[in-house]
């Protein structure tokens, strides 16, 4: 007796390995997706613009970083603890406009190293509905507490959006592979009724984008939860964001698709070298915990990819000072 309904997943025509590297954007779950690929110690820049739910503002931020647009003066606001800008996460806040705007064009150089650096983009869109600065009559990204009268709220033109987004890929980001997905966490403040609307908007815009760019792939995430485990046991107590063990589920079949042998021998290698980093000794001193680092070491040089550069200079640190104190 079956008591789920399978989503059945096609192998993706391209395959991920460890020696890619990877920058997510869009929603939490693109945070989620990201998270995961950082724990399997692959090169990813995780959402590195914050956490974004709607497909517009994933473009705009990508006409920032390749200079079809510049950053919007007007959108730039003064809160209690500093200022930001509508256009930008919460985590981007600085004491005086001045040292944002500087903070804001630092950490996007960064950022476009990184997505030319990046051999696989991963997007997840979570609504078709955004808020509209009525000051300036830009669709905005976050509203940061601003007084509500000073927004409206909107439905995206999928149509327009769907050929600004090709145009943009084409000219800025031809040899990427897209992985796209439709995030499974409804977005509630409308109501469930407007969440399904939109997100039958996002899933033909994802098929439009499938069809149109060259090397672009739909992952049915939106589907597994919806279709498959389809239980309120999957989601968290607000019964809107999902349990763990649901990633946990999603991760899996996303492995499943798109993970070479080589993603696959990483992921399990990787497994024992993070249980032998989070290892404390009884006698950090002892020549056995030097030998037992120098082992580790070893075993993420032979990693078939590259891993956070972060998690390698702890390690040699470490190494480093034990080797001194002898």
């Amino acid at each position: 007796m079956k008591f789920v309904t399978p989503v059945s997943i096609d192998r993706a025509s391209f395959m991920i390995a460890p020696t890619h590297r990877y920058m997510s954007m869009g929603s939490c779950f693109a945070y989620e997706m990201g998270a995961r690929l950082l724990d399997a110690g692959l090169a990813v820049s995780n959402n590195p613009l914050g956490i974004c739910f709607n497909p517009y503002s994933i473009l705009k931020h990508l006409r920032i970083l390749f200079g079809v647009r510049d950053i919007n003066e007007n959108l730039f606001v003064e809160r209690v603890e500093g200022w930001v800008h509508l256009d930008f996460h919460s985590k981007f806040v600085e004491e005086s406009k001045s040292k944002l705007r500087q903070s804001l064009y630092n950490h996007l150089d960064q950022v476009r190293l990184e997505i030319s650096q990046s051999d696989i983009l991963i997007f997840t869109f979570g609504t078709a509905l955004a808020y509209c600065d009525s000051e300036s009559g830009e669709i905005i990204t976050n509203c940061h507490q601003q007084p509500s009268h000073r927004f409206h709220k909107v439905v995206l033109d999928m149509a327009r959006l769907t050929r600004d987004f090709v145009e943009l890929v084409d000219r800025h980001l031809p040899a990427k592979k897209l992985i796209m997905s439709v995030s499974p966490i409804r977005y509630t403040r409308d109501g469930l009724v407007a969440s399904s609307l939109s997100k039958a908007k996002l899933r033909v815009f994802c098929a439009e984008l499938e069809e149109q760019i060259q090397g672009a792939n739909y992952f049915p995430a939106f589907e597994l939860l919806i279709d498959e485990l389809r239980d309120y046991r999957w989601y968290d107590q607000d019964l809107v964001h999902l349990r763990p063990e649901a990633i946990d589920y999603v991760w899996q079949r996303f492995i499943e698709c798109y993970g070479s042998s080589g993603l696959e021998q990483q992921l399990a290698q990787w497994k024992i070298i993070q249980k032998r980093l989070q290892h404390r000794p009884h006698n950090r001193l002892s020549p056995a915990y030097l030998s037992f680092l120098l082992e580790t070491r070893r075993l993420i040089d032979i990693l078939p990819g590259p891993i956070d550069a972060e998690i390698i200079e702890k390690l040699q640190s470490e190494i480093s000072e034990l080797t001194h104190s002898k």
